[in-house]
């Protein structure tokens, strides 16, 4: 890493000192969950493959890849896996036999009526970093800006940990960065300059990730990407609605990246803030309000048999909220 490397030179001025120890220790952690992640991806990729299953990783050592030509250089507690919707049976089954299981312990009914909205299944295994399986790029509550098979059947292939990997390519990989950095509220400057840095492999694929934003009701997630980058970076930015509102992301984002604050957690009014379409605002109003989560199954865990009643819980566990009684 050329930020570790310089770190290590003898000629830095001694006031640099004091923060070597702590920079070369994180340093250290990163490549330590680098090499982790590496390893469970061989584990889960042969068993998908086994399984006939199409598969992609997304994000992560994918994306670090994608924007140094390197797998540790970015950091990632974890992996991204994403499967058409037609597969994700197969998927599942394929990682469970592995002991890939969700925490917990929801079985089959509860696990769909909780995490079917993310559609993403969290899987852990003892000594091994968390996976998450995805079947689409965003929950139900958001707009939907990618089909899964379209995206597979772009992907670009890179070899990681020893094996062939593809992940998201050109207009697609731009546009799903643009919207994960977005949803979490753009909080690490480390997202911009790797979508800048994709942005710069082509302007064309710049281009139709716009129009891709366009199409699909959120043209903010681009414009706002290219505001930052115009900020931080200096690179002027197409033509595009630089409007009071957009100009207030930019400027929160940045206030965000100035403190440090990258255990921001995202809020309904930012999410709010960002679509564009009166439909997809109030999908995820009500998806806000009814669908259930995670934090109900751990309020109130429901027998197999009622796991269809979690939607019932959620809005129950919000009523009574306020009074102190749900976290």
């Amino acid at each position: 890493m050329p930020v570790t490397r310089a770190l290590g030179a003898r000629d830095l001025p001694p006031a640099f000192a004091p923060l070597l120890a702590p920079l070369r220790d994180e340093a250290r952690l990163i490549a330590e969950r680098a090499l982790a992640n590496l390893a469970a991806l061989r584990e889960v990729g042969d068993r998908l493959d086994a399984a006939r299953v199409p598969w992609m990783l997304w994000k992560g050592p994918a994306l670090a890849m994608q924007v140094w030509g390197d797998a540790t250089r970015r950091d990632s507690r974890d992996l991204d896996l994403v499967v058409p919707p037609e597969a994700w049976d197969a998927a599942r089954a394929a990682l469970a036999d592995g002991g890939w299981q969700v925490p917990g312990g929801l079985g089959p009914r509860g696990e769909r009526a909780i995490h079917g909205w993310t559609r993403a299944v969290p899987l852990r295994r003892e000594g091994r970093p968390l996976v998450e399986l995805h079947w689409a790029f965003a929950g139900a509550n958001y707009p939907r800006v990618a089909d899964v098979r379209s995206v597979l059947a772009r992907a670009e292939t890179f070899t990681v940990g020893g094996r062939a990997v593809r992940t998201p390519a050109g207009a697609d990989a731009l546009l799903l960065l643009a919207l994960h950095a977005t949803k979490h509220g753009w909080s690490q400057a480390e997202e911009v300059l790797s979508f800048a840095r994709l942005a710069s492999r082509s302007p064309e694929a710049l281009g139709e990730a716009v129009a891709m934003a366009d199409a699909a009701g959120v043209p903010r997630v681009l414009a706002l990407a290219l505001a930052l980058r115009e900020a931080l970076l200096g690179t002027p930015a197409p033509a595009t609605r630089h409007d009071g509102r957009l100009l207030a992301m930019r400027d929160a984002c940045l206030a965000r990246m100035e403190a440090g604050n990258g255990a921001w957690r995202t809020t309904r009014a930012w999410t709010l803030s960002w679509i564009d379409r009166p439909r997809d605002r109030w999908r995820h109003r009500a998806g806000a309000l009814w669908r259930p989560t995670p934090q109900e199954a751990q309020w109130l865990r429901l027998p197999e048999a009622l796991a269809w009643a979690y939607p019932a819980v959620r809005l129950l566990r919000l009523a009574v909220r306020p009074l102190g009684l749900a976290r």
